[in-house]
């Protein structure tokens, strides 16, 4: 019995630290977020339907980082050719929007917005 009494006053301060540094790490501040949104139209569309946002669906956009152009994030375009990355504020590499990658800085709160045309 006198092992059960030492054992557990050293369990409870175990799971008392444990408990201490995961709520700990759930008080960090998140790092801030941007925005990065993409519209690609489609000009035969556009002709077609005389409608000047006419979306293009299913069309990539891959996102990276300007430092080591590691891929931060890839989607398609939704139905009416849109797409949003929430990202850490940064400088980002957008690839997917023209014949060569898209230079993005954004800082948190920020929107920025793309409009891709294809042809």
């Amino acid at each position: 019995m006198k092992r059960a009494t030492v054992n557990r006053p050293l369990s409870t301060l175990g799971a008392f630290a444990l408990i201490s540094l995961v709520s700990g790490c759930a008080l960090l501040p998140s790092q801030p977020k941007g925005q990065i949104v993409v519209q690609a139209v489609s000009w035969p569309l556009v002709k077609k339907y005389a409608e000047p946002n006419a979306g293009l669906p299913d069309h990539k956009v891959v996102v990276q980082n300007a430092t080591d152009q590691s891929i931060v994030a890839e989607q398609t375009t939704d139905a009416s050719g849109i797409l949003a990355f929430n990202v850490p504020a940064g400088k980002y590499l957008v690839l997917g929007v023209g014949d060569q990658p898209e230079e993005v800085a954004v800082e948190s709160g920020q929107t920025v917005k793309l409009k891709l045309i294809v042809h």
